[in-house]
């Protein structure tokens, strides 16, 4: 039975390639483009990894500012949706791989503090490379 994936990240363009390479993996992958439906898809389903995104839309419609303020909550929603979640994610066992474009130690060091292991978090600079950021995903399902 193939590994499902639930990909929270509303980024269309750069996800792109590294969608097509989890997918001729034969990973199952469900992506959302809001907060929202992610918490509702992790509710109701069953997914062996989480992909997160930290700068998202919490609301249908809404976008998040790029680049946000340190009080916006775009920039948050990534960290807002970890901690809602983290009950349910440790209940299920799904481990969470954190891929962002920001590259701040405000954003990761929240993270963090929040209780996420730094294994769990790769910048999109990082992971740019398909091969790496596929690497990274094998190693969360191995250890999940």
């Amino acid at each position: 039975m193939p590994k499902r994936i639930l990909w929270i990240d509303n980024d269309r363009v750069f996800l792109r390639p590294h969608r097509l390479r989890l997918d001729t993996e034969g990973y199952m992958v469900k992506q959302t483009y809001i907060l929202k439906e992610g918490i509702d898809d992790l509710e109701k389903d069953n997914y062996d990894l989480v992909i997160l995104d930290i700068m998202m839309p919490v609301k249908e419609h809404e976008e998040a500012l790029f680049p946000p303020s340190i009080t916006d909550e775009g920039r948050k929603s990534g960290l807002i949706f970890y901690k809602k979640c983290i009950n349910i994610m440790k209940e299920k066992r799904i481990p969470v791989l954190v891929f962002t474009i920001r590259e701040d130690a405000d954003i990761r060091n929240g993270f963090l503090d929040a209780g996420l292991s730094a294994k769990n978090f790769m910048t999109k600079s990082e992971g740019a490379d398909t091969a790496v950021f596929l690497a990274k995903v094998k190693e969360l399902l191995a250890e999940g």
